[in-house]
């Protein structure tokens, strides 16, 4: 399995750091001017701001509350990821953790009261 797959996509990568996701990762994306987009194993040298932490599986299961739950429907080889509120689907399983994130994150659910108490029970980030 190529690392690529094992953690959060440039562009949800991008979106957690604008929802405020600590960007504390092993991974991270990052721009270089003369290849483009590289994902490099903790870059300690880097200028951070050109930088977003690629969450692996594991980060991204940490940062979600404890009644989140994950499979992967392997009849389409895509993964879900869900919680008491809410659901994602992605072709990864960083990918299906991340956009649970990002929805619990962002406040789209604030109409709905499970997603408010999935919240409170355990969101860390």
């Amino acid at each position: 399995m190529k690392l690529e797959d094992q953690v959060a996509s440039l562009e949800l990568a991008k979106e957690l750091k604008e929802l405020g996701v600590k960007q504390d990762s092993i991974f991270y994306w990052w721009r270089s001017q003369d290849m483009g987009w590289l994902l490099l194993y903790n870059p300690a040298t880097i200028y951070r701001t050109e930088a977003y932490s690629a969450f692996t599986v594991g980060e991204l299961g940490e940062m979600l509350p404890s009644n989140a739950h994950f499979f992967v429907a392997t009849e389409h080889s895509k993964y879900l990821a869900y919680c008491d509120a809410h659901k994602e689907v992605a072709i990864t399983e960083a990918d299906a953790r991340a956009k649970l994130l990002i929805f619990l994150r962002s406040g789209r659910s604030d109409g709905d009261i499970r997603a408010k108490e999935a919240i409170k029970r355990g969101i860390k980030a």
